[in-house]
């Protein structure tokens, strides 16, 4: 066995019975590796931390009963659609990890404690909705986050931020479809992007009581304290200290239930972020839903968006989606125009164009890509009437790119 296999053994300890090959070849490695038989000699003393005294610390009885409450996660798993994002097994990793967790962390505990994580991890098992909170909420990050769930999957999502670079917004997540609600702009847009649906489910992941590893956000040198409480009535706090930098990351855990309330990180004595975990099984399926005044925009982009690029190339369908666009426009078409402008209702088109009286595409020069929008920009002359005469103008786009629900179609996502 080489040194990473010792690890990716030592990691799966708690999960598989390890076969008698695998035990001797283990022997025969920390016979001759002083490292690695530091490693395994910790996670053996700390098998028997990870459960409370007054059971019998026993591996195998650990193994079967955190296996039992995975398995029926991984069997509603197999069933799923190939196609479905994978929750279940990313749920069923991260409940893993707690107890990869605390094979690196419990060995710096100096007693024992009648709280062990696999607590923690049968409790979280049980978890159908949650509502948390985070203050202060970063610039671009959510601000509080309902989750929903069936057999262990994640199945709703809604995610509310209080600052981002397009204002206030609020979204959506279901059947790998998302809504964002741009309260500044009054619009709400539908797409199934699953690059970013995967980022906004990546962002909740962060704050999932059921994924935490407070190993990976301790990386390095640092050091674990259990306080238990003095009566059922107060919470357990698990503190981790990370002296080089200094960080200290602060676990509130309801004593009775053995769920998460609050998660605090403290840079020294300053307190830089919280997390609190609001409620658990209490959310109303009604807030799966934005409450959005009757006259906001709408605007789908999983459907009849754009034009298919076929064998064109990107500057070539960039340009003709251009043409395409102010030709509708002139000929005051704006129900042709709106699949080609990001499917904006055909109204709306009418009120921001009806006015600009555009009679004329004098030229549209070469399209430029543009890296942080991945657009082209495709600049162009018009011809407009203003008060009866006749002027030229170069609107600063239009940006023109690939729609990302409907792979292949570009159109215009602004920019005049």
């Amino acid at each position: 066995m080489t040194c990473k296999q010792i690890k990716d053994y030592l990691d799966g300890l708690l999960l598989a019975e390890p076969t008698p090959l695998e035990t001797q070849a283990v022997e025969d490695h920390i016979r001759h590796c002083v490292p690695c038989r530091a490693e395994y000699e910790a996670a053996q003393k700390t098998l028997a931390l990870l459960q409370p005294p007054t059971q019998p610390m026993s591996t195998a009885n650990l193994k079967e009963r955190i296996m039992n409450s995975l398995n029926s996660a991984e069997r509603c798993e197999a069933t799923q659609n190939k196609r479905r994002i994978p929750v279940v097994k990313a749920a069923i990793a991260a409940a893993a990890a707690f107890v990869i967790l605390a094979l690196l962390v419990y060995p710096t505990l100096q007693t024992s404690s009648s709280y062990a994580f696999a607590q923690t991890i049968d409790a979280t098992r049980a978890i159908e909705s949650i509502h948390l909170r985070m203050t202060p909420a970063p610039f671009n990050a959510a601000s509080e986050i309902w989750a929903q769930f069936e057999n262990g999957e994640l199945v709703r999502l809604k995610m509310s931020f209080s600052n981002t670079p397009d204002g206030p917004k609020h979204v959506l997540w279901e059947n790998d479809e998302a809504q964002v609600w741009f309260k500044k702009k009054n619009c709400i847009s539908t797409f199934r992007d699953t690059e970013t649906i995967q980022q906004y489910k990546k962002d909740y992941s962060s704050f999932d009581p059921r994924v935490e590893n407070l190993y990976k956000q301790a990386e390095g040198n640092f050091t674990v304290d259990v306080k238990e409480p003095a009566s059922p009535a107060e919470p357990i706090v698990v503190t981790v200290t990370v002296p080089d930098k200094p960080k200290t990351y602060t676990y509130t855990i309801d004593s009775n239930t053995k769920l998460l309330l609050r998660r605090d990180v403290y840079f020294g004595e300053e307190i830089r972020e919280s997390i609190e975990y609001l409620d658990y099984n209490q959310v109303d399926p009604a807030v799966f839903a934005f409450d959005a005044p009757p006259d906001v925009m709408r605007v789908d982009f999983t459907k009849g968006v754009g034009i298919d690029q076929g064998a064109l190339s990107d500057a070539d369908i960039a340009t003709k989606v251009v043409r395409e666009f102010f030709d509708a426009i002139i000929a005051k078409d704006y129900a042709k125009a709106s699949p080609l402008f990001s499917n904006m209702p055909p109204a709306k088109l009418e009120e921001i164009f009806g006015g600009m009286n555009i009679i004329r595409v004098i030229s549209i020069g070469t399209p430029e890509p543009q890296e942080a929008t991945r657009s082209l920009r495709v600049p162009c002359t018009l011809e407009r009437e203003v008060n009866g005469k006749t002027e030229t103008f170069e609107p600063d786009g239009p940006f023109v790119r690939q729609g990302d629900s409907l792979p292949g179609y570009w159109t215009i996502s602004g920019g005049i």
